[in-house]
């Protein structure tokens, strides 16, 4: 087969063009009402349809009539067919929808004549809106503003500025500094989190005024000018002092501001992470609860703050070493509920080396029962039945098979009547709800109202998808939509095979994946690739048929680079999450390593295994942390690791912003002495140099491609920029590509990077020349966002 033909087949299984062959994966399903009915969007063979489902008998029907109102819109001049109706419906009852269209929103019931406008659609960076509705809270120039809805702002706060003020964004890369500047959202409230009665809020004040600000050059602006632009984030760089934050309590009625007493120790932002990393309520809302991480993550605590004094006592608390961790990873919420008026408390903990759950007296902060444990983990908190006393929870490794595949399971909260409710064997995609660092803002809660079902997708890497509702009072299933995966197995996707190997220890069970090459060279045997994104803070080897699909770290996919002619690994090394505790801390204090060894112990067994494994021609790709990891692998294992794609990486952690990455799962930066803050300009931690790529890019011995965004706020240009300057001294085997204008995210947009991606693997693992005549035809060339939630 020529070169030209595998890229034309490696197309096809792109992530961007594979996802959109597959239909009815995982519908994003909403309740109604109070009622035991959802609905939600489904694909056709020939456009989409939206519908309502009855969770008790299963039955199915269109949510609204597609024709009629598609007939509706056409008589208004905008010609529609019913298959395809170009609207964004965003609430359905039994007998009505609304729906945006065309920067509108209209209701429509099928008995109407035509929709009904209901106003324009409100911009995603305005005011925040109380759960009410009738009130707005905005900030201006670091000071708040509070208007009921329709009426005129009144300024509530005088003493805020820009850079010490209410509701301001600290200059972290979350925070998306430059994409709010292009759309004027600058003054955009952040921190703010509303009481469910809407009587009151939390807010915090940052002052960062003491933080330089970090320039970031926009070479090719977007308005077409060809002056550069500056921007000016403010990001403080490791070993610097970070923006302080203090919160307060906005009484509506009154107006007053009333500051909460939390521990300065408790109150440091860092770029993912900000303090409180869960707020809860009281039933009448005179009292707060928050969870609060410690200087390094060493410790945790649950807080009970009266919100008329600000005074805060501490009901429950942990302390660990290396660290506490309250869930599985911190891309999850914090595994942590009240119950009552703080009569009680679910607290999740490592402490017996596995992930569990155990309740605590909230008045006394007394341990009263674990709720669950064993040699398994819990995996996330879905709900606590405040009446009933029914814990449900996520977990794996019960059941024996793959310890990574989650099953939904209930509990009473004194431990008795453990019970499982889905099938064992797959994974149950379930979503405990939003984090402190969830890319975004929007949980869909798939527990129905009633609290009688929930509507879950399972599948393996191998089982396509299945969308069910679970009655869980018995378990029992009815099956609302399957998959359909036809097309994109008809353009040639062959799902990966699950392995198990030894880690580098030589016992420590490691569970991955295998992608067989398509084609084989002539002399039977196939170079690999690794796909990875080894961030120590989840699991990211798939085990979802979709997650197979699209691949690690969401750069290029493994079944693209199966399609080229090589065999693809990914797998979840020791260090990483959703094991025991052992296993997550293996790398502790290792960063530099981040995995890499037990990459190498499996790349060697799979050899040994299959002998049409080429294992001395290995490359490496990811993004991200997994470009991090990429050149870690070709630094520390030169010998295994001979060819590498880097994308948007970090290079360095003295380089960087501080975060709790590095604290929680390397160590504080030791200057020398213990000393945390950097005595001057070029100082670089002691116990940092293993992780200095700048330092170390001399001893590259394969060809590494790095790809950077020129506009990244989460891995800045300028590390790169330092690391291939010393590169370029050292005369080292490192090409780099800097995106004009790109973010973070927006790196792999481009036809012009996935091909440059493929064409380094093509020349120098594959030993061929690539293509020059290749166009791709099917990828789309994503247009750069205009706001921060598009851009994630």
């Amino acid at each position: 087969m020529r070169m030209q033909e595998r890229y034309a087949g490696a197309e096809k299984l792109l992530a961007p063009v594979a996802a959109g062959k597959l239909k009815n994966t995982a519908p994003v399903a909403r309740w109604i009402d109070n009622t035991d009915a959802c609905w939600y969007r489904r694909h056709q063979a020939d456009g989409h349809e939206w519908v309502i489902v009855d969770a008790v008998s299963g039955a199915r029907r269109a949510a609204f009539d597609h024709r009629r109102l598609a007939a509706s819109l056409t008589a208004l001049g905008h010609p529609s067919d019913a298959g395809r109706l170009g609207i964004e419906v965003t609430s359905v009852t039994l007998d009505r929808v609304e729906f945006t269209f065309e920067h509108r929103r209209y209701r429509w019931s099928d008995g109407s004549g035509e929709p009904s406008l209901l106003g324009e659609v409100e911009a995603a960076h305005g005011p925040s809106r109380s759960p009410d509705g009738k009130w707005l809270l905005g900030q201006r120039d670091g000071n708040l503003w509070l208007a009921q809805a329709g009426g005129a702002p009144q300024q509530i706060t005088h003493d805020g500025t820009p850079d010490d003020g209410y509701a301001i964004y600290h200059g972290n890369y979350r925070a998306g500094y430059i994409t709010r500047s292009r759309v004027d959202a600058r003054d955009q409230a952040a921190g703010i989190v509303w009481a469910p009665d809407s009587s009151k809020l939390i807010v915090w004040r940052v002052d960062q005024r003491h933080v330089e600000a970090y320039p970031m050059v926009e070479t090719a602006p977007r308005d077409g000018s060809f002056r550069p632009k500056l921007h000016l984030p403010r990001m403080p760089l490791t070993g610097e002092a970070t923006p302080t934050i203090r919160w307060l309590c906005l009484d509506l009625a009154s107006r007053r501001l009333t500051p909460l007493q939390l521990p300065d120790d408790q109150l440091h932002l860092h770029q993912d992470w900000e303090a409180v990393r869960k707020w809860m309520w009281s039933p009448d809302c005179t009292h707060a609860w928050a969870v609060m991480f410690g200087a390094d993550q060493k410790t945790a605590s649950l807080l009970d703050i009266d919100l008329a004094s600000g005074a805060a006592r501490v009901v429950v608390a942990e302390t660990d070493e290396p660290r506490v961790e309250l869930n599985t990873t911190s891309y999850s919420p914090v595994a942590v509920d009240v119950i009552g008026d703080l009569e009680q408390v679910v607290w999740y903990s490592h402490r017996s080396g596995w992930g569990h759950l155990y309740r605590y007296d909230g008045r006394t902060g007394q341990l009263l029962n674990a709720i669950t444990s064993g040699a398994w983990l819990v995996r996330d908190l879905i709900d606590v039945d405040r009446r009933s006393g029914r814990v449900l929870f996520t977990a794996s490794g019960r059941e024996g098979g793959n310890p990574y595949l989650r099953s939904l399971y209930a509990v009473n909260l004194d431990g008795s009547g453990l019970r499982r409710l889905t099938p064992a064997g797959v994974d149950a995609d379930i979503n405990p709800g939003l984090s402190a660092i969830s890319k975004t803002t929007e949980f869909i809660r798939q527990l129905s109202p009633s609290g009688r079902h929930l509507l879950y997708t399972r599948s393996t890497v191998s089982q396509p998808p299945q969308t069910v509702i679970v009655r869980l009072a018995d378990g029992h299933e009815t099956l609302i939509e399957q998959a359909d995966v036809s097309a994109l197995l008809a353009d040639g996707y062959v799902p990966p095979e699950e392995f198990v190997t030894l880690a580098a220890d030589g016992k420590t069970e490691i569970h991955g994946l295998l992608y067989r090459p398509a084609v084989l060279p002539a002399d039977g045997r196939a170079p690999v690739i690794v796909a990875q994104y080894a961030s120590p803070l989840m699991a990211a080897c798939p085990r979802t048929y979709v997650g197979a699909v699209v691949g690690p770290g969401q750069w290029i996919s493994p079944a693209a680079f199966a399609a080229l002619g090589c065999a693809v690994i990914a797998l979840d090394a020791r260090g990483t999450t959703s094991r025991n505790r052992a296993f997550a801390t293996a790398g502790q204090g290792r960063l530099n390593l981040i995995g890499m060894d037990d990459y190498v112990a499996a790349i060697t067994q799979l050899g040994e295994r299959h002998r049409w494994l080429d294992t001395r021609r290995v490359g490496i790709q990811g993004g991200s942390y997994g470009g991090f990891a990429v050149i870690r692998a070709m630094l520390e294992f030169p010998e295994v690791f001979t060819v590498g794609v880097s994308g948007v990486p970090m290079c360095t952690v003295h380089g960087i912003y501080p975060d709790y990455h590095w604290t929680g799962w390397h160590g504080a930066p030791d200057y020398g002495d213990g000393r945390s803050e950097r005595p001057g300009a070029t100082a670089r931690p002691q116990n940092y140099a293993s992780l200095d790529a700048t330092e170390q890019i001399g001893k590259l011995k394969g060809p590494l491609l790095v790809m950077a965004g020129e506009l990244d706020e989460n891995c800045p240009l300028p590390p790169i920029m330092q690391m291939y300057a010393a590169a370029v001294e050292a005369d080292a085997p490192m090409d780099l590509i800097v995106m004009p204008g790109c973010s973070h995210q927006t790196v792999i947009r481009t036809r012009y990077t996935f091909r440059k991606v493929m064409d380094h693997f093509c020349r120098h693992l594959l030993g061929k020349a690539p293509p020059a005549k290749f166009r791709f035809s099917v990828l789309p060339q994503r247009p750069e966002p205009d706001d921060r939630a598009t851009a994630w």
